[in-house]
């Protein structure tokens, strides 16, 4: 657990997972579910809360709170309707963080196992909204987002905007270069089955962090 960091932190598991076939935030890699490890490798980083998020329909919430580790955890569902897209979990990531008090949040999907656990530390120096990049390319769900832009992500929203990339773009974001551990990139994510076959090769042979 950080010395000194406490923001809060929330862990997207909204997506359809359509490619997947089922919620990837229960696919179990190493042992564990997803979440749990994106979990793990946050409550390293920070002593603020960490929260889940889970989409409004689609998905069984309370299967969550009954997930070994991430049970105590709160448990937030979109507010937006469904088909809104990513944006849907940024913003209700931010309005929980502003109800918490905090001026920013960490995001992260539930499918970056790898994430690299000077995350929250690198994009909280920005003192702004950034987002990582890494070989693979530009991950703009795994990001710090200030909870003053509240307004401004509701306004694109309701303008028809749904990517999250284009969201990044429109507020100017800066990028947070991160280089992979060995042959692991960081923010390798799981997308269909055969990634999750691939992640548990990079467990077995990766070291220790």
């Amino acid at each position: 657990m950080s010395d000194g960091l406490s923001l809060p932190c929330v862990i997207l598991c909204g997506g359809a997972s359509s490619r997947f076939g089922a919620p990837k935030a229960f696919a179990m890699l190493g042992g564990a579910p997803l979440v749990v490890h994106v979990r793990d490798r946050l409550a390293q980083q920070t002593n603020g809360p960490i929260a889940i998020n889970v989409a409004g329909e689609g998905f069984d919430a309370e299967s969550i709170k009954g997930v070994s580790h991430v049970a105590d955890h709160p448990v937030i569902p979109d507010l937006l309707p469904p088909g809104t897209g990513p944006l849907a979990g940024l913003h209700c990531a931010m309005t929980w963080a502003k109800e918490q008090g905090a001026s920013g949040v960490m995001t992260s999907p539930t499918d970056i196992p790898f994430l690299p656990l000077d995350f929250a530390a690198r994009l909280a120096a920005v003192n702004g909204p950034a987002i990582a990049v890494s070989p693979s390319g530009l991950h703009p769900l795994c990001g710090y987002w200030p909870v003053q832009l509240l307004p401004m992500l509701e306004e694109k929203i309701a303008d028809g905007l749904s990517a999250a990339r284009h969201w990044a773009r429109a507020i100017g974001v800066a990028e947070v270069l991160f280089s992979p551990t060995g042959k692991i990139d960081p923010f390798f994510n799981i997308n269909r089955r055969e990634d999750l076959s691939r992640a548990e090769m990079l467990i077995a042979a990766r070291k220790p962090d």
